[in-house]
């Protein structure tokens, strides 16, 4: 039955991601080695052009409305987002290849959440990588049956695995992932490079570019690549840094043990198909960047530790199996999804699945409406706290002046009296009366200037008048 049955593969977009390549490499062995017919299905509108992922040139690609009525053996959701085009894409029988639990790539509650959650309830057959996400999904009660293929590595891209770890004298070198997705930590190891006392040249590899202030403890920088580039820079690092909080079965680490590098990584969902604490990598917390900077502070000076993890990194790369082997695994699934009866309960439950999606997609619609009723309130309320503040500052100024204004006054006042005072001391004063004399002559010459004791007496009055008033 399985001979040239025909299987779709349901992606969102054909981007460079882990994720896909894993779907590109179990495509292309289903193809070659196990005579499928197989098509990548599109299921989003991507504005950008698809990667040039080597596989494309063994199957077929089109957009989930362009099929003209194609009809496939089995249609493969590969994404949560994609589960919903699997009752769009006519299919003899549905199955579900999970990746990762991928409700817990979005924060607590956002829609995206419970959306993702209800794509594991509704008994679809699953495919998994990874032993955790396999254990997760048996956990809900009668579910169907889960099949679990781990990812392989592409031996012609990453190999020839060298004897013996390359040798990189000087500086410890790390390699740090750039992606600013929240659940991949990059802050995080940044913020623990930068504890670091050793000497240490850090690469960063990856999709997302980083604002300059980001960079400064930053050595290289690389633009995103295809893996036999990357390959390259593996083959010059000690070691990769990752502080992961969410991962499926991550790749990179593994990627990079085969050209000798050993990894310091927070023991995320994943991390134990192939990491050994202690013997091919070492696992740090998540909230203790200082701790996390003293263990690469170790490895920096320990260089028989390091060497130590790095040679079991390259034993730990020699035993695990490459795409073609790891796909008989994913073959199998195939196999015996194609050989099971068209799920029933998939059927009944996808239009509840799609009553609450437009539910879920409504109220997340309404509460974002709420979140910006609120922040325009908020806004609102920010500019009368600030007018609030402005006029109390208003009114504060104010009163300085009035208090200065009337230390002022108080003080002309005081200024006056002692004026007052000292010009009817001089009018009484007998040497005012010997002034007067002298100047009679002068009067005389020129009578128009008045005596000096009128012009005093004038100035008495003028200050009495003023001291009254005030």
């Amino acid at each position: 039955m399985t001979h040239r049955a025909h299987v779709a593969f349901l992606v969102p977009a054909i981007r460079l991601s882990g994720g896909i390549n894993v779907v590109m490499e179990h495509a292309r062995n289903l193809v070659h080695r196990h005579g499928y017919r197989v098509s990548i299905v599109i299921t989003a509108q991507e504005s950008q052009p698809a990667w040039a992922f080597d596989q494309l040139a063994d199957v077929t690609v089109a957009r989930s409305d362009e099929l003209d009525g194609t009809e496939f053996d089995l249609a493969i959701a590969t994404f949560w987002d994609t589960v919903p085009h699997l009752w769009r894409v006519p299919a003899k029988r549905q199955a579900y290849f999970a990746q990762s639990i991928e409700d817990r790539f979005y924060e607590l509650g956002a829609a995206e959440r419970s959306l993702a959650r209800m794509t594991y309830l509704l008994g679809l057959p699953v495919i998994t990588e990874a032993s955790w996400i396999a254990d997760t999904l048996a956990a809900i009660p009668d579910h169907a049956p889960i099949y679990y293929a781990r990812n392989g590595i592409s031996k012609g891209v990453f190999g020839p695995i060298p004897e013996h770890p390359p040798v990189h004298d000087g500086p410890l070198r790390i390699l740090i992932e750039a992606t600013d997705a929240w659940y991949k930590g990059l802050d995080d190891s940044l913020d623990t490079i930068r504890r670091m006392q050793c000497d240490k040249v850090v690469t960063v590899v990856g999709s997302s570019p980083l604002r300059a202030d980001r960079l400064r403890d930053v050595n290289v920088v690389h633009e995103p690549m295809p893996q036999a580039q990357l390959r390259d820079v593996y083959a010059t690092q000690h070691l990769m840094l990752k502080h992961s909080r969410v991962e499926g079965m991550y790749g990179p680490p593994l990627e990079g043990f085969h050209a000798g590098m050993t990894v310091v990584t927070t023991p995320v969902t994943g991390h134990d198909e192939y990491i050994t604490h202690g013997w091919n990598g070492m696992l740090i917390d998540w909230d203790d960047p200082s701790g996390n900077a003293r263990m690469l502070d170790l490895l920096a000076t320990d260089r028989r530790l390091l060497e130590f993890l790095r040679t079991n990194a390259l034993s730990t790369a020699r035993l695990w199996p490459d795409w073609p082997q790891a796909s008989e695994f994913f073959a199998s699934a195939v196999a015996a999804i194609l050989e099971r009866p068209s799920t029933a309960q998939f059927a009944l439950l996808r239009d509840i699945h799609e009553d609450a999606r437009t539910s879920i997609e409504a109220n997340a619609a309404y509460t974002h409406s709420v979140k910006e009723k609120l922040l325009h309130t908020d806004l609102h309320a920010q500019k009368l706290d600030a007018l609030v503040a402005e006029t109390s500052n208003a009114l504060h100024r104010q009163r300085v002046l009035t208090e200065e204004e009337r230390l002022g006054r108080d003080l002309l006042a005081e200024r006056l009296v002692e004026v007052t005072r000292q010009l009817d001391a001089l009018e009484q004063s007998r040497w005012l009366k010997v002034l007067s004399a002298l100047e009679r002559p002068a009067r005389l010459v020129r009578p128009g200037l008045g005596s000096v004791r009128g012009r005093v007496q004038a100035a008495a009055r003028t200050a009495r008048t003023a001291r009254d008033a005030g």
